[in-house]
Parts: structure tokens; C-alpha cells; sequence
């Protein structure tokens, strides 16, 4: 599983390759895929709409993440998600959300 956690997580693998490895059962997996910056922006649309928390921490910390998909994590119930989202640099809309946030993020992390 290790070996397919490094093939996850290389930068140069290919699109299909991150496609197919996102449908995989192991969670791990998925987190890995969701990570990475290569993997496709269809994928990570469909993985963040998983309910597994740390796969959708994954897709929120992104940099490759769409401003669409980060906006609707930024709104999770999830601390976690909802700050890696809100955070993300290609979120277009982050300073304003932080400033405009109910969550103290520097006291509860």
C-alpha cells in the first residue's frame, strides 16, 4: 500500500493515473491523491465531496483546488476543512472570508 501512497503523492504521474487511483478504497489513497497538486480538477470535485474529513482536508489544502470547490469547503461543519480551505492561497475570496469569519483560527489551533 506504501508503494501506492508514493505513486499518490509524485507530482509528475499522470492525470489518468490520479483518476483511477482516486477511486481506490483505501482512504489513504485517496488523501494522497487529494493532495496532490497534479491531480485534476474533476477529481478533486468529486473527492471533495467525500465524507471522510482528511480526504477533504487533503482537497481544502490544495493549491491546484478550484476557487468553486474551496468556497463550498470553506462551509463545512468541520474545523479542519473549513480553515485549510478558507486558507488555501488560490482561494480567491480567503482574506475576506478569514475577516469576515466567526472562527477564531490563531486561539483554536
Amino acid at each position: 500500500m506504501q508503494d501506492m501512497i508514493d505513486v499518490a503523492t509524485d507530482q509528475y504521474i499522470s492525470s489518468d493515473k490520479l483518476a483511477v487511483l482516486a477511486a481506490n478504497n483505501d482512504k489513504k489513497i485517496r488523501c494522497a491523491v487529494a493532495a496532490n497538486p497534479s491531480t485534476p480538477s474533476e477529481v478533486l470535485v468529486r473527492l471533495a465531496r467525500s465524507e471522510n474529513k482528511w480526504i477533504q482536508c487533503g482537497v481544502a489544502t490544495n493549491r491546484s483546488t478550484s476557487p468553486d470547490t474551496l468556497a463550498q469547503l470553506s462551509e463545512s461543519v468541520d474545523f479542519a476543512v473549513r480553515t485549510n480551505a478558507r486558507r488555501n492561497p488560490s482561494n480567491q475570496l480567503n482574506n475576506n472570508i478569514m475577516a469576515s469569519s466567526g472562527d477564531n483560527v490563531s486561539r483554536e489551533m
